[in-house]
């Protein structure tokens, strides 16, 4: 297998337990690439020839234990820092467009003195509401 880092992972799981001999190749040389072209048909070419002469004999990761577990919680982590970015950017904004009285609220304050005020606002009826 070419590559085993993510679609190939989960194939080359499979593969060993199905009793699969399983090995997995590096990527073809760049310099060999740019003067052959990019071409899924000479890179798989090119991975078999490798497998086929030995040159090739590294084994592909288990991606389990602890190495696996870490690199999840890590994805996860990064996740929710993106998200909280995200969401901080967004009430913002809000902030920024809402009227004077709300701005002046609202200005000034830090990531997490706006979370706590925001989420401390309750919606009312206005006078001119005819819901």
């Amino acid at each position: 297998m070419e590559g085993t880092g993510s679609y190939g992972a989960g194939l080359a799981r499979q593969l060993r337990a199905d009793g699969i001999a399983v090995v997995e190749v590096d990527r073809p040389n760049r310099q060999v690439r740019n003067r052959q072209g990019k071409s899924d048909h000479i890179d798989a070419v090119a991975a078999a020839r490798a497998a086929l002469s030995g040159a090739a004999l590294g084994l592909p990761k288990h991606r389990d234990g602890n190495v696996e577990a870490v690199r999840v919680l890590q994805i996860a982590r990064r996740s929710a820092v993106d998200e909280r970015i995200q969401i901080l950017n967004q009430m913002r904004n809000v902030c920024f467009c809402a009227d004077h009285a709300l701005q002046e609220r609202f200005e000034g304050l830090s990531p997490k003195a706006r979370i706590n005020a925001t989420s401390a606002l309750r919606p009312h009826k206005a006078s001119n509401d005819t819901v």
